[in-house]
């Protein structure tokens, strides 16, 4: 099984947003994991700038701490 590149309650900026429309260097933080796929994660992250969670991909965010 393939492990999860993020955890709830990391702190991420977002590095290359392909599909979520948030803009580069916004910071989140990590609220739900979701194991979609086998090798495949959506991390749903909580902005200060949206009243709602968005699901974005690894791809798309780098870990702050």
């Amino acid at each position: 099984m393939v492990e999860s590149k993020f955890e709830i309650g990391d702190l991420i900026v977002v590095s290359g947003s392909q599909t979520s429309g948030i803009p580069n260097g916004e910071i989140g933080l990590v609220t739900s994991v979701e194991h979609v796929q086998r090798k495949h994660f959506i991390y749903w992250v909580q902005f200060t700038s949206c009243d709602y969670m968005i699901p974005m991909w690894s791809v798309e965010m780098e870990k702050i701490s």
